[in-house]
């Protein structure tokens, strides 16, 4: 995994402010009784999407709320469209795509999403901020086994739910950031997204 793309995106967080509340005009659910693992969720058929197709293969769709940044090339970066273009610095909710490949084919899941954590904790603890990972485990999403991290940024008010899906020796890291105010809003929009995910032959 690149360690430029890893900080370059937490440098955009901490640029970012968090007041993404007003994008809604509602309150979410109290953190004590948010589900937050929701892999039945799936688009329908009246949904509009876009689709992102990584040169290996792997491919997830998205609604027209994310703006894709395109700068960041064969990786997927989305934003929650800006309500007030006006305030350009103004946090949004984001959400990426990136693939590791490893050296060892036997690496699992569960030894993937350790890695990641231990190299977002270590790349955070450089800003000071505590990487805490909340909860994990196993999930199934449309018959594909995947693990999940919950994680909490406190210093910064942002929580995180972590997806990886594997594919022999590649694994793609799906990671959804949002405040601790917004993170319940657009759940169901990230859950989507996995669901969609698929391996076609390039």
């Amino acid at each position: 995994m690149s360690k430029l793309v890893h900080s370059i995106a937490i440098i955009l967080l901490l640029l970012s402010m968090n007041d993404a509340v007003a994008q809604t005009g509602k309150r979410p659910p109290k953190e004590d009784s948010l589900v937050f693992l929701l892999p039945q969720l799936a688009f329908d058929s009246t949904e509009s999407t876009n689709r992102y197709v990584h040169p290996s293969g792997f491919t997830v769709r998205y609604t027209y709320k994310w703006n894709r940044d395109y700068s960041l090339s064969d990786e997927l970066y989305l934003q929650l469209r800006n309500p007030n273009p006006n305030y350009p610095a103004t946090f949004r909710e984001t959400v990426s795509v990136i693939r590791e490949v490893s050296e060892d084919s036997s690496k699992t899941l569960e030894e993937m999403a350790a890695f990641y954590a231990r190299l977002s904790a270590d790349t955070w603890e450089q800003y000071r901020i505590t990487y805490a990972v909340k909860d994990s485990g196993e999930v199934m999403v449309n018959g594909k086994k995947m693990y999940y991290l919950r994680v909490g940024l406190n210093q910064l008010s942002q929580e995180k739910l972590i997806v990886i899906v594997q594919r022999v020796n590649q694994f793609f890291i799906m990671e959804y950031t949002a405040t601790d105010k917004t993170f319940a809003f657009f759940l169901e929009d990230f859950w989507k997204m996995i669901h969609s995910c698929a391996f076609i032959e390039r």
